[in-house]
């Protein structure tokens, strides 16, 4: 089951190939799916991915997993999730009473409030119409929208800018394709994306094994390495993989660990604390007005490096802040060097399945 930090702690659990929920006159799309057995994939598309329907009829959108569905009229972008507020972070000071880099230099951001606000639920072709982030309470949860004006529309997920599907309304009379044969495909289509991602996992977990860190890779096996490199998340533009590759690395003293971002739909972070101050510190990412700087920014100015040792920031905090997948780009990278021997904890302060550590020897 995938995991999100939200607002107040929004948990949202499924099954895979949850069907989709719908009367009898009504076409089921699933948005979204999970994997039993695997909490980390998320399957991230609209499920058939791209309904047909008459003028007049509605679509049931079945949500599962944390997504929200937007029907866009033409023309229009999708909403952004996270919007600047206007204003600067304030000042803070760390454990050690220094103040964060932040202080009146960052743009203050916050979840953008048009996405939490309920729209209308009959889509004519000229506004938006969307759900709202889904509720902490167990899925699939339905929103249904009836369509009133003909033409073929963008559907959308606010939080996953790749995932994408789009809706045709002709008008009555026009042939289309049984409801039932419609979600039947659908069906299809997401147990061909969950065998994608069990396949991606395993490749990656395959490649660990056989590479590992630098030392590793050129035959010096009792050598601790002094780099390592991390994948942080992996997928394609229709599922993602919620955790690091590897979870546990090893580097000797003064060697560093460089974390890359490799897949499409996600932003995540890479944050190194001791338990339970982690585990706290993503529990308050999202629970105030504005995202809390602390978690959301890198702990570190732009181009200043990043050096972990067992007091940084007064509790050994350092951390990426949010980064987003760089989706096709050169990979988005964070890089710290550890000068402490030990065993140190980190995750990713947005999904709860991302955990790791890293084991710094002498």
């Amino acid at each position: 089951m995938r995991r999100i930090t939200w607002l107040a702690a929004v948990a949202v659990a499924s099954l895979f190939a949850v069907p989709a929920l719908a009367s009898a006159d009504n076409l089921a799309v699933q948005v979204g799916g999970e994997v039993a057995g695997k909490p980390f994939i998320d399957l991230q598309a609209f499920y058939p991915g791209k309904p047909v329907v008459h003028v007049g009829d509605t679509i049931d959108f079945s949500i599962v997993g944390f997504h929200t569905v937007a029907v866009q009229p033409n023309g229009t972008d999708v909403l952004p999730l996270i919007v600047p507020t206007g204003n600067k972070f304030p000042a803070q000071n760390d454990v050690a009473g220094n103040p964060f880099w932040w202080g009146g230099v960052a743009d203050e951001l916050a979840f953008n409030g048009a996405i939490f606000t309920p729209s209308s639920l009959t889509f004519d072709g000229t506004a938006i119409v969307h759900s709202t982030p889904p509720p902490p309470t167990p899925p699939p949860h339905v929103t249904s929208v009836t369509f009133t004006a003909p033409g073929t529309y963008v559907l959308a997920c606010e939080i996953h800018p790749f995932m994408r599907g789009s809706v045709k309304v002709v008008d009555a009379g026009v042939k289309v394709r049984p409801f039932a044969k419609q979600e039947k495909k659908g069906m299809h289509q997401l147990r061909k994306d969950a065998k994608k991602a069990k396949k991606l996992n395993k490749k990656l977990l395959k490649n660990r094994k056989h590479h590992g860190n630098k030392a590793r890779s050129h035959g010096h096996h009792n050598k601790v390495a002094t780099e390592a490199t991390v994948r942080t998340g992996a997928g394609t533009k229709r599922f993602s993989l919620l955790r690091f590759y590897p979870s546990d690395t090893t580097v000797k003293v003064g060697g560093s660990v460089t974390w890359k971002w490799t897949g499409f739909n996600e932003v995540h972070t890479v944050t190194i604390l001791q338990q339970p101050d982690l585990d706290a510190l993503a529990g308050n990412l999202f629970a105030g007005p504005t995202l809390d700087p602390v978690g959301a920014l890198p702990t570190e100015a732009p181009g200043s490096p990043v050096v972990h040792t067992a007091d940084a920031h007064g509790n050994g905090l350092i951390g990426s802040g949010i980064i987003p997948d760089p989706a096709g780009a050169p990979p988005n990278t964070f890089m710290a060097q550890f000068t402490t021997p030990g065993v140190f904890t980190y995750r990713c302060l947005i999904h709860d399945t991302m955990t790791g550590t890293i084991t710094v020897k002498a």
